[in-house]
């Protein structure tokens, strides 16, 4: 199970059938507005850091939490609200940028 389908926001949980609504197309990886992430990461760059490490330290922050997310114990809510709090700001600082197809099947 990927982090992604073990975190439970109340966002995205699932919906259930009948109140679904209209189908929602989107691409399996989205085009995402990059621009705020490359200005941080040419400012990480000055200040020493490689972003080929952080991109690793951030896989495996995402594994541990996961692990603990799907462990249930006691500090699985911290991992939880710690993955969603990351997930918020990511989203925020890499937006999509599409308009999703949307059909009334």
């Amino acid at each position: 199970m990927s982090l992604a389908d073990a975190h439970t926001s109340e966002a995205n949980k699932p919906v259930a059938k009948e109140e679904a609504g209209p189908n929602v197309d989107f691409p399996q990886n989205p085009p995402r507005d990059t621009t705020e992430a490359k200005q941080l990461l040419r400012l990480a760059r000055l200040e020493g850091r490689d972003p080929l490490h952080d991109a690793l330290f951030g896989t495996f922050a995402a594994d541990e939490l996961s692990a603990i997310i799907e462990g249930g114990g006691p500090n699985a809510p911290f991992a939880t609200e710690l993955y969603n709090r990351l997930e918020r700001r990511f989203n925020e600082t890499v937006p999509l940028k599409l308009t999703p197809t949307v059909s009334e099947d």
